[in-house]
């Protein structure tokens, strides 16, 4: 209340009061009823985004968050104009001109009903991935290795790559 910011980022899966709940008690108080309030959350689906705006979010931005997205939210809210800076490299080994990417040699387990895993993969529900992948494991333990990676890159908010994985490999 003593800050007065003039936009609030939140995550929807916060300890003792989520974001909803706090944007809903926000918007009940008169210095905050038109400050910009942009919601994040890792679970992506349709129904969760539409809760986020119900609540009286201006915004939903899907993690892993994409940088520029989040910027143009923000300069739009607060009619910012983006000053970009470029210093020239004087060290040559600081330079990134690409960056090379390992390749993944990961193949999904054949003859296993991943239906509602790949659902989830491309609707980018978090839980829902760790859930079907915590059972799948539970019962092919013979591609344990795979699902303990699939695990990790979702524990890791890589949807991008596990997307990738599951389109290059169907």
């Amino acid at each position: 209340m003593d800050f007065q910011p003039d936009l609030i980022i939140t995550d929807i899966l916060m300890p003792e009061m989520n974001g909803l709940e706090m944007t809903k008690e926000l918007r009940n108080l008169p210095q905050f009823e038109t400050t910009p309030i942009i919601a994040s959350s890792a679970s992506v689906s349709v129904v969760d985004q539409e809760k986020t705006l119900k609540q009286g979010c201006n915004v939903f931005v899907p993690k892993p968050i994409e940088a520029i997205e989040l910027f143009n939210h923000i300069q739009q809210f607060l009619n910012l104009e983006w000053i970009y800076q470029f210093k020239p490299h004087t060290d040559n080994s600081q330079k990134l001109s690409h960056i090379t990417l390992p390749s993944l040699e990961i193949t999904l387990p054949q003859g296993i009903d991943m239906s509602e895993l790949r659902n989830a993969i491309e609707t980018g529900d978090v839980e829902k991935i760790e859930q079907e992948t915590l059972i799948l494991k539970q019962n092919d333990l013979q591609h344990s290795d795979f699902y303990d990676w699939l695990l990790q890159a979702t524990h890791n908010f890589e949807i991008n790559k596990i997307q990738h994985i599951f389109n290059t490999n169907c």
